[in-house]
């Protein structure tokens, strides 16, 4: 039975967010679930600029609302480059 979890993710400023990202993001990766991690990212700059706890391009400084390079952001790249079946080569052969 295929599983899948949507909309996961972890406040960027809390204590090893990163350790929790990865060791969340190895669970669903083991046994094959497939997973969407939530993308903080609204247009309206007012409220992106004032609700900024999943936007893991932030870092884990609470009062940023800068993107730069960061542990959790590191983590979620690290996994969203393992992904390489997508519904433009699903079919092909390797």
């Amino acid at each position: 039975m295929p599983v899948a979890v949507n909309e996961f993710g972890v406040i960027r400023w809390v204590p090893n967010a990163a350790d929790f990202m990865r060791d969340e993001m190895d669970i669903f990766e083991e046994p094959g679930i497939n997973h969407a991690l939530w993308v903080w990212n609204p247009d309206w700059a007012s409220w992106s600029e004032s609700v900024t706890e999943f936007n893991f391009r932030y870092g884990a400084d609470p009062q940023n609302i800068t993107p730069m390079e960061n542990d959790l952001q590191i983590v979620i790249l690290e996994f969203w480059a393992r992904n390489t079946v997508s519904p433009s080569n699903f079919n092909q052969s390797p």
